[in-house]
Formats: C-alpha cells, structure tokens, sequence
C-alpha cells in the first residue's frame, strides 16, 4: 500500500513536472511569435515612413514648388549610403519629370532661358548635380544673390526696365524717348544692383528673365505618370512627372 501511494505522488510529479514543461514551451513560442509579430510589424511602420515622404506627391495637381520640395529629398537622400533600422540607403531613387508643353505656354516661339529650345525634354534626377537641379539650384543662388522680393519686383517691371537700358527707336531723339518712359534697377527696388545693372546696360536680362519663367515653373502643375516601381524590400525607387500646365 505504501509503494503505490509514492508510485502515485511520483506519477503525479511527473505529470505536473511534464504540464509546467508544456505551459513553458507554449509560453515561449508565444513570446516567440509576438516578438516576430512585433518585429515585422515594426519593419511595415519603417518602410511605410520611409515611402510616404515620397509617394505623397503622387498626385495629378502637384505644385512646381513641390515637386522642387521633392527632389531635394531625393537627392538628400541618394547622398546617404548607411542607416539603422530596415532602410536601405544604399538604394538609388530616380526621379524623372518631362517638361513637355513648358516652352510653348512659357517662352518665346518655343524657347526659354530655363530649358532652351526642346520643348520635350525630360530630365532624370539622382543627383544635385543633374541638369535639373542644377537649373534649380541656379536660380536659388540667383535669389540669394539679389533677393527674392528685388527679382519678383524686377520681373514684374521688365518692359519698363528694357526701355531705359535697351530703348528702340530709328535715331537719337526717339531711343531717348523710349528711355525716358522707362525705369532704372534703384526706382523699381530702392536700390542699386552695380552687377545687374551692368549686364542691363550690356543688354543683357537672362537673369530676371529666367527669374520669371522659374516663378512660372514654381506654379505650374505636374502630375504623376506611370507606376511608383520599388526595390525588393518594399522601398520605392522610381517615380515620374509630367508638366501640365
């Protein structure tokens, strides 16, 4: 009687030896498949970051300011070749925009200082150093050189600016007709620009004419054309954008 008695509490710690076992074993597949759950959870929240300061100007009224806004972050990002988390910065994004129809509405006879006479052009941006961003980065040093405020007032007074500098007329008496109607750099801004002035003087007004088809570029619309292609981990790679109005 005796040995069945501990033949069954030695039966009865093996069976709750084996039922804590058990409860462990679950326990850590659960603790398991939460931390892999949380994990890939938290990789879908990095990428999903990480694409949305993109594939949010995706959208068939974008600005010319932002889609400039948008290639800055591009090339901001392409620099970056490390990073922490599931970002692979070693992966290229490339952004293309056509500028199609630009020169026609902007220009003359199909010309523009931005973008000269190809009036189809579309240019692939990676890097601050391509065609496009140098166009732009361009016109941002133009606007730190004179500020933005003297071009946009500059620009709005041009034909009264060629007629001082450049004025038109068969002889002396109506040149100096046409230049009295006109205005210098200082009435229009309250001040000199000795540099601006000197290339007026020259003839010369590609700056504040580019001024103003940039500012025209700025509020022009583009649109997203094509599918947003991604890398293997889910990171977008590739978008384009057409000019539309």
């Amino acid at each position: 009687m005796e040995n069945a008695s501990k033949a069954l509490l030695i039966a009865g710690g093996v069976l709750i030896g084996i039922l804590v076992v058990s409860v462990l074993v679950l326990a850590f597949n659960q603790m398991s498949e939460y931390q892999s759950s949380s994990s890939n959870l938290e990789k879908s929240n990095q990428l999903s970051q990480f694409n949305a300061q993109f594939v949010q100007y995706a959208k068939p009224n974008l600005k010319g300011t932002e889609l400039i806004t948008l290639l800055n972050r591009v090339v901001s990002y392409n620099r970056k070749e490390i990073g922490a988390g599931e970002i692979d910065y070693s992966q290229t994004i490339t952004i293309k925009v056509s500028v199609h129809g630009f020169n026609e509405k902007y220009g003359n006879s199909g010309k523009t200082f931005l973008f000269g006479n190809n009036d189809n052009r579309t240019f692939t941006i990676t890097t601050g150093n391509d065609e496009l961003m140098q166009i732009i980065n361009g016109q941002r040093d133009l606007e730190s050189m004179y500020g933005l405020n003297a071009l946009s007032m500059l620009t709005s007074n041009m034909e009264s600016l060629k007629s001082y500098y450049n004025p038109q007329g068969s002889n002396d008496s109506e040149r100096q007709r046409d230049k009295s109607t006109g205005r210098t750099i200082k009435q229009v801004i309250g001040k000199n620009l000795p540099e601006l002035e000197q290339q007026f003087n020259a003839h010369n007004f590609s700056a504040i004419d580019r001024h103003g088809e940039y500012a025209n570029f700025k509020t022009s619309k583009f649109r997203n054309i094509g599918e947003i292609l991604y890398a293997d981990n889910g990171q977008v790679t590739k978008m384009d954008f057409e000019f539309v109005e």
